[in-house]
């Protein structure tokens, strides 16, 4: 896999948990505004919900591409979402994550809206 390139504006945090292959924990801080673990989700990517085909697969890819302890790089939107997740991109280990789940097949692009 290529490295990605990682935007000029970013935060550093540690993956602390995996909710599923979209959503996730970080230990940081946003612009010193927020701090500790930040539940975030992946920004252009949909993978599979508890109970759907393939829900374990990407569940275990995302935990693949960023384990938990893992320092990872993450750029987010401003605010948190309507369901109080911040919306990142992540990088992990030089990788986007958002683009290795779609790129395996086990996630989709997804903007909003209905999926």
């Amino acid at each position: 896999m290529t490295a990605a390139p990682v935007p000029n504006h970013v935060h550093y945090g540690i993956v602390t948990r995996w909710v599923d292959g979209d959503t996730l924990y970080i230990s940081g801080d946003l612009d010193f505004r927020i701090h500790g673990d930040l539940e975030c989700r992946l920004i252009g990517v949909n993978t599979p919900e508890k109970g759907q085909i393939n829900y374990k697969e990407a569940t275990f890819e995302a935990c693949h591409l960023a384990p938990v302890g893992t320092q990872v790089v993450f750029k987010s939107e401003k605010d948190p979402e309507k369901w109080g997740r911040w919306l990142v991109e992540l990088w992990a280990n030089d990788v986007d994550v958002d683009e290795a789940l779609i790129a395996s097949g086990l996630g989709v692009p997804y903007f909003g809206g209905k999926r």
